[in-house]
């Protein structure tokens, strides 16, 4: 399967097109790193939520954001903080999935997708939309599960769903 890399900026704009299209105004968010996904969302969701596992990355976005009430901005382990923030929103939500280890400056782990996607499972989100960023990595990166894993596991937990790559994202949408 072939994936193509994508800018922030077209993934910010699919994040955006997404949220009108199924009327969803919180975002959730693994992996801040600097914020770049937060602050091009900002405009367009009432609430904004994203959990970064670096200290230092999560403290520089705390500071950038600190005058945003709408966003509100945690650390650790998007493994175990995904449930938590799920647990505040009461409403469908854009899950934007993008904790995973990206080079230098980044945390390293193992992938938590799995666990995220369990998280979004158990919360009951119906109505969500989950995109999965960078594709292209489930299937080169050591200690990350493969992209037709991923798929397999997204369409077994949310079998209502439509689910599939497009660019560098993995979809699950309703149908």
């Amino acid at each position: 399967m072939f994936q193509i890399h994508m800018s922030n900026k077209d993934k910010a704009n699919v994040i955006i097109q997404l949220a009108k299209k199924y009327e969803l105004k919180t975002f959730c968010e693994t992996g801040t790193y600097e914020g770049a996904m937060l602050a091009a969302c900002l405009p367009h969701f009432d609430e904004l939520l994203s959990v970064e596992l670096d200290e230092k990355l999560y403290t520089d976005v705390k500071l950038r954001f600190l005058n945003e009430p709408k966003v509100h901005v945690y650390q650790g382990d998007s493994a175990e903080k995904l449930a938590e923030m799920l647990n505040l929103v009461t409403k469908p939500s854009l899950i934007w999935a993008d904790a995973h280890y990206s080079g230098e400056g980044t945390a390293k782990g193992n992938s938590p997708i799995i666990q995220e996607l369990f998280a979004v499972y158990k919360y009951g989100m119906e109505g969500s939309v989950i995109l999965i960023d960078d594709a292209r990595e489930f299937s080169f990166q050591p200690d990350y599960p493969s992209l037709a894993t991923v798929i397999n596991i997204a369409g077994s937990l949310f079998q209502t769903s439509k689910i599939g790559v497009v660019g560098d994202i993995i979809m699950v949408v309703p149908r």
